[in-house]
């Protein structure tokens, strides 16, 4: 390998992992961060303003897809000399094109789980309005999960056409992009003139590889070849492989229908149709599933699936009601506090109670009496020749009376009366 090259000052090249007619890919580490990238340039030798603009409608169309079954594009640049590189998440496995030339055909269940993938990665590039226009094994790369499942990306997006881009919209309708033994009759016509379902032919000689490891179109030559994808009908991949499913064999004769409009009308179509014949426990972690592509017509939910929906909906209900709870405006506070009866105000603790205070020495005052005459001076008591004290008597100022002589005469034994002013006998 060439000595490592800096790209963009922060890309450094390691190792070559690839080269193509119209690029080179190598393992390239991020000087900074330290992690490791792949980075596709395109050959000196091919720069062109039509490969230029073929270069970076990859980069554009890569980056603005989401799927997890897309490479990820994170970077892009050009050299000095004007040679337009970009940058890649570095993938660990193999392309299709050389697990089928290792391994032969696959297995039934492993067929239909990659290709779901792939048409969940397409689902989603349609609906931005690409085409990928050169769907094949060499450009599905197959990665492990961490629980060791297979997991597809799909590669190279150059020859995409885009729908809302100027420059996909150029391509002059006697030009052939793509790989022959892959392309559509349409797209063999006309690669200007051809729409999703273009991809869905190639998708359905990717699968008839995969269960058969050989082309549904060959011949000694490229015009032979060409006048059979045109004209013939290829042998049914049943025949080929009995043990097959009569029903994913129909699947992959519709994909390979020589009129687009017979052909399944777009790869959510294809994943329903697919679906039906994945295994359950694969059929539940697709990735397919997660981004909204059925796998029954009819819409119908299983029991695990109602299950989950179940739950999920009640926690989400409680955590709704308790995050309102926790952030209820300060109004909704107010106006509660606001609606109860008033009620006497809050006062601090009253102070233990003394007790009670004796009576002053003092006589009470007699309550005043309007017009009432003040009353009589009480007389001292007089003292008997015997030296007994009597009692002194109070009478009416209106009568004049006086005290008798206590030595000639005793008064009459009377109940006291009751002074009416002090309220005292």
């Amino acid at each position: 390998m060439a000595a490592p090259q800096l790209y963009g000052d922060k890309y450094r090249t390691e190792r070559e992992l690839g080269r193509g007619g119209m690029g080179v890919v190598y393992e390239a580490v991020h000087v900074q961060l330290g992690s490791k990238v792949a980075l596709k340039r395109l050959a000196a030798e091919a720069v062109t303003p039509d490969n230029v603009q073929r270069f970076l409608r990859e980069a554009r169309a890569a980056a603005n897809l989401r799927s997890p079954h897309v490479a990820r594009v994170m970077d892009v640049g050009t050299t000095a000399n004007g040679v337009p590189w970009l940058v890649m998440e570095l993938l660990d496995g193999e392309d299709l094109a050389s697990a089928i030339a290792r391994r032969g055909p696959f297995p039934v269940a492993e067929t239909v789980h990659l290709a779901l993938q792939v048409c969940s990665a397409m689902a989603e590039a349609h609906a931005m309005g690409i085409v990928h226009r050169d769907l094949k094994p060499a450009n599905l790369f197959v990665t492990k999960t961490m629980t060791g499942e297979p997991h597809v990306k799909v590669l190279d997006f150059g020859l995409a056409k885009v729908e809302s881009s100027a420059d996909g919209a150029r391509t002059a309708s006697n030009v052939v992009f793509g790989t022959p033994q892959h392309m559509s009759p349409e797209q063999l016509r006309s690669a200007a003139e051809v729409d999703a379902r273009t991809d869905i032919w190639a998708l359905g000689v990717v699968l008839y590889q995969l269960l058969t490891g050989s082309l549904p179109f060959t011949g000694p030559d490229m015009t032979t070849m060409v006048r059979r994808v045109l004209s013939e009908t290829q042998k049914p991949v049943h025949e080929l492989r009995p043990d097959v499913p009569p029903k994913l064999s129909r699947i992959v004769d519709a994909c390979l229908a020589k009129d687009p409009r017979e052909r399944p009308s777009d790869m959510e179509s294809l994943a329903r149709m697919l679906g039906e014949l994945a295994e359950p426990e694969r059929r539940s972690r697709n990735s397919y599933a997660a981004s909204g592509l059925s796998t029954r017509e009819d819409g119908a939910w299983s029991t695990r699936e109602w299950t989950f929906a179940v739950v999920g909906a009640a926690t989400m209900l409680a955590l709704g009601v308790g995050t309102a709870a926790m952030t209820a405006p300060p109004r909704f506070v107010q106006t509660a506090r606001a609606e109860p009866a008033p009620t006497a105000p809050v006062e601090a603790a009253p102070a233990p109670a003394k007790p009670p205070e004796p009576i002053a020495s003092a006589p009470p005052q007699a309550p005043a009496v309007d017009s009432a005459p003040p009353p009589s001076p009480v007389k001292p008591a007089a003292k008997a020749s015997s030296g007994t004290t009597l009692a002194a008597t109070t009478a009416p100022a209106s009568t004049g009376a006086g005290t008798s002589n206590a030595s000639t005469r005793k008064p009459p034994a009377r109940p006291p009366k009751r002074d009416p002013l002090d309220g005292r006998e």
